[in-house]
């Protein structure tokens, strides 16, 4: 098998020198080659011992010898860029030239800054090509002028004989227009008769709590329910100011609170508010001085009760209390059994939902003088139209459309004593529809709820004495945008009595 094999070896290599010296004629022939008629398969190898011992000379250095300095820039000078060394004026002309170019293209520029005209390691040898000479000559032809003389024939004048202009006659007197004038008789228009629709009225009635709120803790008459947070309570005399170090009072954590009771107040005699729930973040009570808030605060009236709270409400006759939305009139702060008191306001103060009252007074017999809410700074809504009530849950429940997709609406029931009773279809409450391109890109926000109230007296007790002095007093501004908007209107007053 062996031999077999050495010997059609032996005969292919035969075959091979043929065809590649046929090849190599063809080739010098320059005609064409022919591929060869058979396949075969070829196998090599090959070692390459490739070791300098070290590197080449020069190895590392092209930063050093061959630096990038920039894009260079040619001098905006068109003498200085085509003036020549061998010049008498070059030095002078390029010394008085000063320009500022991070990498100059110029040479005398180069040089003037102190840089290099070589580059790396290769050199040039300057062979300056010589200045071209003009020659200059002027050759002046003088002009023989010759002249005439000049002859002036003067012209022939002839003037005809002057005609007398005709005497004026006196002019005839004049005559009188005749004026012809229609007769005037005026008819009366008939009136225009307009019709006016009915504005819509709403009274929001908001329920009066017991003062002093973090001392009384789970009745549903007045009382708070102690899960929500206990509030902040300013009692006694002194001013008293509630800031960002003010721990009691955290943003959008007020307490959550029982109007008085239905049936009616066991503490408050003939007063029934039905115990509807709202919130509140501090009360103020006690004599002498002014209680200043500059802590900016959000209070919402979303229902923030669980499952199994709104099913015992319910169980208790108070079925208002299980809705999206408190209906007992959510507050900053109230003002109650005080005496020559104020709440003034420097903070930047949003509600948020229907039914929400920034400051309030409650009318009582314990305190009495002067009781007075000043806001100095901002009430408004502006907080329903940005993006943390525009989640899968809205508001309360209340998603935002646009003019294209109307929003939502929900209806409110009232408590019977806080205006259910004169309401008995409830309030239909929607939000404000955005104003979107054919893109849908929001150009104008809405969101807006309304029924809110920046300041507000409520009843509590019937206070008719005549020293008593309470006081609604806006110097900031009240600012709100949804559909039912409404001030109550001893705002921007002073007033005696209730």
């Amino acid at each position: 098998m062996r031999q077999q094999f050495k010997r059609v070896k032996s005969e292919n290599d035969k075959l091979m020198k043929n065809y590649n010296l046929e090849l190599i004629q063809l080739m010098e022939q320059g005609d064409h080659v022919v591929k060869s008629p058979w396949s075969s398969w070829q196998y090599g190898a090959n070692t390459i011992l490739n070791d300098w011992h070290g590197s080449y000379k020069g190895r590392g250095d092209k930063k050093q010898k061959y630096p990038y300095e920039g894009i260079f820039e040619r001098s905006n000078d068109l003498f200085l860029r085509n003036v020549s060394p061998d010049s008498e004026l070059y030095e002078t002309y390029t010394s008085s030239i000063n320009e500022l170019f991070s990498h100059p293209a110029t040479t005398s520029t180069i040089k003037k800054m102190g840089g290099s005209t070589g580059y790396g390691l290769a050199s040039t040898i300057a062979n300056q090509e010589p200045i071209a000479s003009i020659e200059l000559g002027a050759s002046v032809k003088p002009k023989n002028i010759s002249k005439s003389p000049i002859t002036v024939t003067p012209p022939r004048i002839t003037v005809n004989a002057v005609t007398p202009l005709n005497t004026p006659q006196p002019p005839a007197p004049p005559q009188l227009p005749r004026i012809e004038i229609e007769t005037f008789n005026p008819v009366a228009p008939a009136p225009i008769q307009v019709s006016l629709s009915t504005p819509p009225t709403f009274n929001i009635k908001l329920g009066s709590y017991r003062n002093n709120m973090t001392q009384n803790v789970g009745k549903p008459d007045g009382d708070r329910i102690n899960k929500y947070g206990a509030g902040y309570s300013v009692l006694g005399s002194g001013n008293v100011s509630i800031d960002n170090n003010t721990t009691q009072v955290q943003n959008e954590a007020p307490a959550v609170i029982y109007a008085w009771g239905n049936g009616p107040s066991t503490a408050i005699p003939g007063t029934s508010h039905d115990a509807a729930l709202l919130k509140a973040y501090f009360d103020v009570g006690g004599n002498n001085g002014t209680v200043t808030l500059a802590k900016d605060l959000t209070i919402n009236s979303i229902n923030s009760l669980n499952a199994a709270e709104r099913a015992t409400e319910r169980a208790n006759g108070r079925a208002w209390n299980d809705q999206d939305f408190f209906v007992g009139g959510v507050r900053i702060a109230t003002l109650d059994n005080a005496t020559n008191k104020t709440i003034r306001n420097e903070a930047n103060i949003n509600l948020a939902g229907p039914l929400a009252v920034g400051f309030e007074i409650q009318s009582d017999t314990f305190g009495a003088g002067k009781r007075e809410v000043i806001n100095a700074n901002l009430i408004t809504d502006e907080a329903e139209s940005g993006d943390e009530y525009r989640g899968p849950n809205g508001l309360g429940g209340l998603r935002v459309g646009n003019q294209n997709n109307p929003s939502n609406e929900k209806t409110i029931s009232l408590s019977p004593n806080l205006g259910g009773n004169d309401t008995p279809g409830g309030l239909k409450i929607s939000r404000t529809p955005d104003i979107v391109d054919g893109n849908g890109r929001i150009l104008t926000r809405g969101g807006y709820v309304g029924y809110k109230i920046g300041l507000i007296l409520t009843y509590e007790n019937d206070d008719s004495r005549a020293n008593s002095d309470y006081r609604l007093i806006n110097d900031g501004t009240i600012k709100f945008m949804g559909k039912e908007l409404y001030w109550n209107s001893n705002i921007c007053s002073r007033f005696s009595k209730y």
